[in-house]
């Protein structure tokens, strides 16, 4: 169909109210052929049918600017059919019975994994020997059990940082609701063979437990370094054994920090160059950037509130809880496309790709879902529209395709040397490895053919 104003090119359908540009909030219906959609107001929604007008794609960048686009349906996600398999290995320990798993952490370095249980109990879980020994035990002094666990591995395996997010607690049975916890957002760092706290995690208390604790450990050298949060705007590096800080700011922090980044999870590409994180500001929105991890160790202090290569790229209104993960040492995959989101603000199931060197958008696809979310070779997430139904899907990030989908695994995290998945049944006392193999290619498993 010709363009309402005469142009020729490829047109999108749009409803009355929209050309006329009445509406503040519209909706961007997709058709289901391809990523096609079509704007209405959320009048013409509502209708059977409605009177069809045309732009093309410059006419309809002029009008999307001036309104705020809600989505309603999906794009056609493309399937390529390709043959996976998964093989299961099931241990059983009594210590698991009937105690929640609140974190896991794979071992860099073997094939072992640390498993947090809500009784404070952190073991280390050895598929080879089928042993599960209690490393250590973590009072809720230290951390609030009833929060969000984030827990990392040293890559020497010789330290854990531990942290919980935890809300604030009142009492509901009262009618003034008097509260009964604070909120808080810390923790600490602990010697895995002698059990020890090295070091203690802490952020301060202005709003951050309304994000999770940055934290990552790297390696320089010989020497197991940690970034972590040090105030609710701020992150730092520093040696856990020694407490020194690598990144101290050489005037008064307090005089310069006019920044209002809240930094949350914090993720490093493979070669130590990039740090990438989702936070929030202020009204709130969520808000995805990232900075070079060595020009700030190195170079520049500031790098992560003012250095030049710092890029901003997703920014979502009212979330910033989606998971993100390094696709290489350039390419960014962040959950939840930031230009489509519903009523709640809550994103389409969807992932953008960002060049990290450049801050330019790579490319983005509808499906995956925020539930599950690794990459190795393949983006391995949940299943779009699954109704509740557990399913792990396998996308190719180059084109978007669903490439399988594995019914009933939904698995807690996954172990990138080993190629397992782990599920953790507390209810029968059972850890679940889920090893998976592509039986067309050698694309990041393991090639059967």
């Amino acid at each position: 169909m010709k363009c309402i104003n005469g142009h020729t090119a490829k047109t999108t359908p749009v409803c009355q109210h929209v050309l006329n540009r009445e509406i503040e909030t519209g909706v961007k219906r997709f058709t289901g052929v391809s990523d096609n959609f079509e704007l209405l107001c959320e009048h013409c929604l509502t209708l059977e049918t409605y009177k069809h007008h045309y732009l093309c794609d410059s006419c309809l960048e002029e009008v999307e600017g001036e309104a705020d686009w809600m989505f309603h349906g999906m794009p056609e996600i493309p399937f390529r059919n390709e043959s996976f398999t998964f093989e299961d290995t099931v241990y059983e320990f009594k210590e698991l019975k009937d105690n929640a798993v609140i974190a896991t952490a794979a071992d860099p370095n073997n094939s072992a994994w640390l498993i947090f249980l809500a009784n404070g109990k952190l073991f280390y879980f050895d598929p080879i020997k089928n042993r599960l020994v209690h490393k250590l035990s973590i009072s809720d002094d230290c951390i609030r059990r009833d929060g969000c666990i984030n827990l990392k591995i040293s890559h020497d395996s010789s330290m854990i940082a531990i942290t919980s997010c935890a809300p604030y607690i009142y009492d509901t049975h009262v009618s003034d609701m008097p509260l009964l916890k604070a909120a808080s957002n810390h923790g600490g760092v602990f010697d895995l063979c002698s059990g020890e706290m090295l070091f203690k995690l802490d952020m301060d208390s202005y709003h951050t437990e309304n994000n999770d604790f940055p934290l990552a450990f790297i390696q320089q050298g010989e020497r197991a370094l940690l970034i972590h949060g040090t105030d609710w705007n701020r992150v730092d590096i520093s040696d856990p054994r020694t407490s020194e800080c690598l990144t101290a700011r050489d005037i008064d922090y307090k005089a310069r920090a006019v920044d209002t980044e809240w930094l949350g999870r914090l993720i490093v590409t493979p070669d130590l160059q990039w740090v990438a994180t989702v936070g929030w500001v202020w009204h709130p929105i969520g808000i995805c950037y990232a900075w070079n991890l060595q020009v700030w160790l190195n170079e520049n202090p500031w790098e992560p509130e003012y250095g030049k290569s710092k890029k901003k790229f997703s920014a979502w209104e009212y979330f910033w809880e989606g998971p993100f993960c390094w696709l290489s040492n350039e390419l960014l995959c962040i959950w939840g496309y930031d230009k489509y989101h519903d009523a709640n603000d809550t994103p389409l199931d969807s992932v953008a790709i960002y060049n990290v060197k450049t801050g330019e958008l790579a490319s983005w696809f509808a499906g995956p879902t925020k539930e599950v979310f690794f990459f190795d070779g393949y983006l391995f997430s949940g299943k779009p529209d699954s109704g509740g139904a557990k399913a792990l899907t396998i996308w190719d990030v180059s084109d978007g395709a669903l490439l399988y989908t594995e019914p009933d695994l939904a698995p807690l995290d996954y172990h990138a040397d080993t190629r397992e998945f782990i599920s953790i049944d507390t209810d029968k006392a059972q850890i679940k490895l889920t090893t998976w193999f592509n039986l067309d290619s050698a694309v990041g498993g393991v090639c059967l053919s």
